[in-house]
């Protein structure tokens, strides 16, 4: 580490907190103030962007004033550095707290997201958006205060343009909000609600919601917004703790919290209700490196003994209707004189949508080797659950019957099935003290297999309908390579997913990834492929805006060439702009007053062709139009 200055601008420096490529953190004090600070240096030799984006984060922060944002008091240019100056916060940043201690309680961690929440209130409505919302940037100093800290990417409305380009991604990959990857640079405070909602996620359970890598998987299951419940992890959470997650984690932006302030209203009422005092007080322990002080209970509750005694009330009553409904009579007090059974059936390639799925079995008794007439039980039911190879499970409620023969008829839409089965009583003992378990039946409906895949495939231009079949390739993605289909080993059969590529020269690459069911042994691609563009652009001394009307093909607004969809006006070209054209030959008529000039242009693939137009003009009346190619 390099030496310690004694002094850089008028700040006395006692230490040197941390150093790294681009700069160093100091510890100091201020002149006036008399109190301890942070000098935050960056090197002048650093990109330009980073050294902007330094200058600003001063900016903004000098301009805040709030209990829960750290203050920044001064910002300077010194030798060959800049330098910000800002509160010095003693305690620990909260992903710190989170290695020690792995996950909080859930009352401490709902006191951090308070007082997170008033912070990000206070930006939003100053215009700013902090972009960056994560452990590393929330501090709990000793005395138990929680800071926000580090708007070096945040988002204002002001010079905004210059260091955000469109499309960029800016911030910390596992907290961001999906739009956040698409666009950092247009992104609303609803992303830094989205962010609270994951931090707070990972208070509370210890993990993230999407963790690993950013690989391609990840990234669809935030656009989805599949992840596991906190419960699921963390049993011991209450259900309320969902609602703040589930208002915030949500991946499209208008289903997420109204405001930060919707949050605040809530977690208001909650403190009403709560001993914060012992929370604060936890929290000062744990970043003073001491043991908590146990406790049995985090809410206020001045009516502890009725709310106990409804509670038991409920717990009984819902016990009874569970063991009732479960069988659990049966399968004990009566289990010498009782059996039982579920139907189940796995289908790995469903035919039809879940919902139609109606499922209804009808248990008969056995007469000596006969169907009898006497009906035992009826079921109705459906699809149980769908699992993530998109294969379904089917499972009937449990029935509950005499020991003895019988026969099961099940219809499932236009088909019907018979079986006959035996069930064995649950113990020969009189009684059982352990719940004996029910038998599962398997429905064994014919499953279908695999068949060859047959595939057909009429490729044509999108532009002008030209057949090139005999020009188109198509390959099929096997062990992440792409490889012809005349080249393949093996047949491709059904019931698999399938990438497909179609493509000509002078042509995009069209791409489909399908998946075909097991039963669909017939794939016709239709690919219509589109045009790789040529340029077409003016060149002029004189501005041609106004005084210059282009057509082509006798069309003021055009279909450009390549992947755009947007038309295009031919009044780009008169700004001296370049506009993608399709390939091929077109007519350009330029009208200059009362000039008419046409001309016949051959636009090819990835080619700029250049028109040079010079107007004639006299006593400011256009009398001739030159062009050159």
């Amino acid at each position: 580490m390099s030496r310690i200055p004694s002094k850089i601008g008028k700040y006395e420096i006692e230490d040197k907190i941390a150093e790294g490529g681009m700069g160093a953190v100091f510890k100091g004090t201020h002149p006036t103030l008399d109190r301890p600070v942070v000098l935050k240096k960056l090197m002048m030799s650093t990109n330009e962007h980073l050294i902007e984006r330094f200058r600003r984060e001063a900016k903004i922060m000098m301009e805040f004033s709030n209990e829960n944002i750290v203050r920044v008091y001064d910002h300077f240019k010194n030798a060959s550095a800049y330098y910000i100056v800002q509160e010095l916060v003693d305690g620990k940043s909260v992903d710190v707290i989170l290695k020690k201690e792995r996950y909080l309680r859930y009352d401490e961690a709902l006191y951090i997201f308070y007082y997170a929440c008033k912070a990000l209130d206070y930006a939003h409505k100053n215009q700013v958006v902090h972009r960056d919302i994560k452990p590393a940037n929330i501090l709990v100093s000793k005395g138990g205060e929680i800071k926000l800290v580090d708007f070096g990417i945040a988002q204002s409305d002001e010079e905004e343009e210059s260091l955000t380009k469109e499309g960029m991604a800016l911030g910390t990959p596992s907290y961001m909000a999906p739009e956040q990857y698409d666009d950092s640079r247009n992104v609303t405070f609803k992303a830094d609600i989205y962010s609270l909602g994951i931090m707070l996620y990972e208070m509370v359970t210890g993990k993230k919601p999407y963790p690993g890598k950013m690989n391609p998987d990840t990234l669809m299951k935030i656009h989805k917004g599949k992840f596991v419940p906190p419960r699921k992890i963390n049993p011991t959470l209450p259900s309320g703790i969902n609602w703040y997650i589930r208002k915030c984690i949500q991946a499209k932006p208008q289903k997420r919290a109204a405001s930060v302030s919707l949050l605040l209203s809530k977690l208001e009422k909650w403190f009403q209700s709560t001993d914060i005092e012992r929370i604060k007080n936890d929290l000062i322990r744990i970043v003073n490196d001491q043991e908590r002080v146990p406790h049995k209970s985090v809410r206020k509750n001045k009516v502890f003994k009725w709310y106990t005694l409804v509670v038991l009330l409920f717990l009984i009553s819902a016990g009874g209707y569970y063991l009732y409904s479960t069988g659990f009579h049966y399968r004990t007090i009566f289990a010498s004189r009782y059996g039982g059974f579920h139907l189940t059936q796995k289908i790995a390639s469903p035919l039809n949508p879940i919902e139609n799925y109606r499922i209804e079995t009808i248990v008969f008794k056995d007469a000596g080797g006969r169907i009898s007439d006497e009906k035992a039980k009826t079921l109705l039911y459906g699809v149980d659950k769908k699992l993530d190879d998109g294969s379904i499970m089917i499972q009937s409620p449990d029935v509950f019957l005499p020991p003895g023969s019988y026969w099961l008829k099940t219809s499932i839409n236009e088909k019907v099935y018979w079986q006959n089965i035996f069930i064995p009583p649950f113990s020969n003992a009189f009684m059982n003290l352990k719940p004996a378990p029910v038998m599962t039946f398997v429905l064994d409906w014919p499953v279908e297999k695999p068949k060859p895949l047959n595939l057909q495939m009429d490729v044509r231009s999108r532009y002008d309908g030209r057949n090139l079949n005999d020009y188109a390739l198509l390959t099929v993605e096997i062990n992440h390579q792409f490889v012809p289909l005349d080249d393949l080993e093996q047949k491709l059969m059904t019931g698999k997913s399938y990438n497909f590529k179609v493509e000509v020269e002078g042509y995009y690459p069209q791409i489909y990834d399908l998946g075909i069911k097991i039963h669909q042994d017939q794939l016709i691609l239709n690919p219509r492929m589109i045009p790789k563009e040529g340029f077409i652009r003016l060149k002029s001394s004189q501005d041609l805006s106004a005084s210059l009307k282009i057509l082509i093909d006798d069309k003021d607004v055009i279909i450009p060439g390549g992947l755009s969809s947007e038309m295009i006006s031919t009044s780009e070209l008169t700004g001296l702009k370049k506009i993608p054209l399709t390939p091929g030959t077109y007519t350009f008529e330029f009208q200059a007053g009362k000039i008419h000039k046409t001309k016949d242009v051959t636009i090819r693939i990835g080619e700029e062709t250049v028109l040079t137009l010079e107007l004639n003009t006299e006593k400011k009346k256009i009398n001739n139009l030159l062009i050159k190619e």
